[in-house]
């Protein structure tokens, strides 16, 4: 048997490669959209869902089931235009469509023209299926062989069972005459099919050929279904008909085919917008009183006329200006994010394993990780969180600046030392030679002069950090508020006194907020100092949802960017903290440095929905934290520990050595103690 597991990180590799841009390979039990994945499309818009395992041993089985939903992407199966096919003619359908369809896909409105739409849905994704090969097989010859070894131990062929495509509430008999028709047709196209594989001969006959035209488009696959769905249903009687098209059908009302075909169409929409924007911006540039506005602008009439704004000149090819497409395009985005899932086409997908303190052993490719850039956030001023920071940011840059250098450079031509400089030797020897008063600086000695030392920081980003922090002398809120007297007339101004009424208080700060100004503050210092290091948060919900953010790639430049990325860390989730560390450990590793420093920042103990066999066991998350951070010490990283949580003593001397953590009783106390942890760490 395959797993899925097994090839996932080389599939993935596989698929970026032959779609041209990332898509994260998931096991079909963690979809999380709210309509079903269809059996023909098994992707949502940042994903393809592949089943967990596969009988037999062919790993390379997986590659042509990836292979043929990459194709529907690039081979125009989600690009299909119903009214521009409608337009040469073609008769499509047994029914009336009905006459709303401005929220529905051109896919879903193609089977609304038909009475028994299950039946033509079958008969197209067929058809199409045996399009994308050809198209596919055309262009990576080198997949045939794979192709050919899939279809050859696959028992149905490019169609579906026949028992999977008879609707609920029909009996086989009542359906008997349709069904073996269908099935008789099933086996003509896996059988046409199978001999292209072997012979690469196209099918004879008007119908199949098309599919195997090297440019064929879906157009093809929809033509050619109406053919066959003609054909088995011509010789039926209305009723039998009626009764057939009354059942209630397998196939839902929506799948994740039509939902990825009317993404396709919001990225249409998104690129007319960007046209409107374009062009108003540059017709605004203009003077009225001397422009033609259908010659130069690309609007409809001569001149614009005085006080009309252009938003309601410039119009789309469905007559909305721009602010009426703006709408729309929000309607549908967030209607996507409800039937697709959350779109994580920015992120990146890993896979790590996790440590069964139970079963005493590794539970192999346990967690998916996605690790995307932090965005700054619009409603965010990271210029306030730098003015909050400045007062003591001097204070750290100069503790930091006492540290050592760490690399050690010989220095040569001194004059004293722990070695003869063999060159400089050498060289007093003929000055003396040559009558000139030679050097005495003759010695060389090894000096700390080079720093080579990363550091990455990971971040506790879990709902809690959303709590307010407490400092010494602070009053009870209620306190800080006087309540107005009582003859005081609020509603009428000549009867206040301004100066009795106290300022609105402020917002009490909280544990994200000193984690980000520590964060900042201990940047700016190690920008000055000279250390390459990381800023990274981390969150999540579930084994199958790691969330890993990336405020500073190691390497990466502070820039204005980074500023507003650390502005933007706010609370979120959960705190699985296992695959975070070894993922930050990975980044370490990579960046080649001689000393490699963690630092985590968290304010409790790790948990998750699903952190062990039962909710609220801690234990197992305390364990399999502890565990990598074992293996990122294994692998030469010095790690540390920093924490709000006053019981933080009950886990974490389980979780690191005693030296390795520290708990502090005011979050306020944390950009201090940041600075003289790194700088313990560091020398």
């Amino acid at each position: 048997m395959s797993e899925l597991s097994s090839t996932e990180a080389a599939l993935t590799l596989f698929v970026e490669a032959m779609a041209g841009r990332y898509l994260h390979i998931r096991p079909l039990a963690s979809y999380d959209g709210q309509v079903p994945l269809s059996d023909f499309a098994t992707q949502s818009a940042d994903a393809i869902y592949l089943p967990e395992a596969l009988p037999g041993n062919r790993r390379a089985d997986y590659r042509v089931l990836a292979m043929q939903q990459v194709a529907q992407r690039l081979y125009g199966t989600f690009a299909f235009d119903l009214p521009r096919l409608l337009a040469t003619g073609a008769a499509l359908g047994d029914t009336a469509p009905p006459e709303d369809a401005s929220r529905t896909g051109n896919l879903q409105q193609l089977r609304a023209r038909y009475r028994l739409p299950w039946l033509y849905q079958t008969l197209f994704e067929t058809a199409e299926r045996m399009r994308l090969d050809a198209r596919t097989l055309d262009r990576f010859p080198g997949l045939l062989r794979h192709y050919a070894a899939y279809y050859a131990t696959s028992a149905q062929g490019p169609g579906a069972a026949l028992e999977d495509t008879l609707p609920q509430g029909v009996t086989r008999e009542a359906a008997l005459s349709l069904g073996v028709a269908l099935a008789d047709t099933l086996q003509t196209f896996a059988a046409a099919h199978r001999h292209w594989l072997r012979s690469g001969e196209a099918p004879a006959g008007p119908g199949h050929s098309s599919l195997y035209h090297r440019n064929a488009e879906v157009d093809a696959s929809v033509l050619l279904a109406d053919a066959c769905y003609r054909s088995m249903t011509a010789h039926l009687a209305l009723p039998q008909l009626q009764q057939l098209a009354d059942a209630q059908p397998r196939q839902p009302a929506q799948t994740s085919a039509d939902w990825l075909e009317r993404k396709a169409r919001l990225e249409d929409w998104e690129a007319e917008q960007a046209g409107l924007k374009t062009l108003l911006m540059n017709a605004e540039l203009l003077d009225p009183s001397d422009v033609d506005a259908a010659e130069n602008e690309g609007l409809v009439g001569d001149v614009k006329p005085e006080g009309v704004s252009l938003k309601k000149i410039a119009k789309t090819d469905d007559g909305l200006d721009p602010d009426a497409l703006e709408r729309r395009l929000a309607m549908e985005r967030a209607a996507m994010r409800h039937a697709l899932g959350q779109d994580r086409s920015l992120a990146r997908s890993y896979r790590y394993d996790e440590w069964d303190a139970l079963a005493q052993r590794y539970r192999s490719r346990w967690c998916c990780l996605y690790e995307e850039d932090l965005v700054p956030d619009p409603d965010t001023d990271g210029q306030a969180l730098a003015a909050r920071v400045r007062p003591w940011r001097d204070e750290i840059r100069a503790r930091l600046s006492q540290v050592k250098p760490l690399g050690y450079v010989r220095q040569r031509a001194l004059e004293d030392g722990d070695e003869l400089d063999f060159n400089a030797v050498l060289d007093s020897r003929l000055e003396a030679a040559a009558g000139l008063t030679p050097s005495d600086r003759v010695y060389s000695r090894k000096d700390r002069l080079q720093r080579d030392l990363c550091c990455a920081f990971l971040i506790d980003l879990s709902a809690s950090t959303d709590d307010p922090m407490q400092l010494d002398g602070d009053e009870p809120l209620e306190a800080a508020i006087s309540e107005p007297t009582e003859a005081a007339n609020l509603r009428d101004p000549f009867d206040v006194d301004y100066d009795e009424i106290p300022p609105p208080a402020e917002p009490k700060r909280r544990i994200i907020d000193v984690q980000r100004e520590a964060m900042l503050a201990m940047a700016t210092a190690l920008e000055n100092l000279g250390d390459e290091y990381g800023i990274y948060g981390f969150s999540g919900y579930g084994r199958e949802c790691v969330e890993y953010y990336v405020a500073k790639a190691i390497g990466a430049p502070f820039t204005p960017r980074t500023l507003h990325s650390i502005a933007a860390m706010k609370p979120r989730r959960s705190t699985r903290m296992g695959p975070a560390i070894r993922h930050t450990t990975n980044k370490l590793l990579a960046s080649g440095h001689a000393m490699k420093l963690m630092i985590m920042l968290s304010d409790g103990f790790p948990q998750d929905s699903d952190y062990g066999p039962v909710r609220g066991d801690h234990d197992y998350g305390v364990q399999d934290t502890a565990k990598a951070i074992e293996e990122a010490e294994a692998a030469g990283i010095r790690t540390f520990c920093i924490t709000v949580d006053q019981s933080g003593h009950d886990y974490l001397s389980r979780m690191c050595p005693s030296e390795q953590y520290l708990i502090i009783n005011e979050t306020a106390e944390l950009p201090a103690a940041l600075s003289k942890v790194y700088a313990r760490l560091a020398t």
